[in-house]
């Protein structure tokens, strides 16, 4: 937090990293499913679509296997996908 404070007052940062789009989502995807509020269908379509991937195919397996939810739009992991969350992420990023 110190640090955040610091940089907001016009401190010296120690470190920048620029993300190009794609790698930004994929960081946005693998960080959302990590939290309740999940990630949004549409953020999805949007990114497999603008970068040509099977996203889709993807999370309909995980639907079905009922490792992932889709509810009010946000894909969210299932009790029994948060024990394997880090295999479902290594195959979307595949």
């Amino acid at each position: 937090m110190e640090y955040i404070r610091q940089a907001n007052q016009g401190g010296i940062i120690l470190q920048n990293e620029f993300l190009s789009d794609g790698v930004r989502a994929m960081e946005k995807l693998m960080l959302g499913l990590r939290t309740q509020e999940g990630v949004s269908k549409a953020e999805v379509e949007q990114y497999a679509q603008a970068y040509h991937l099977s996203y889709l195919d993807k999370f309909n397996r995980f639907l079905k296997e009922g490792f992932l939810s889709l509810r009010d739009g946000q894909y969210r992991v299932t009790s029994k996908g948060y024990f394997v969350l880090n295999g479902i992420l290594e195959l979307l990023v595949v």
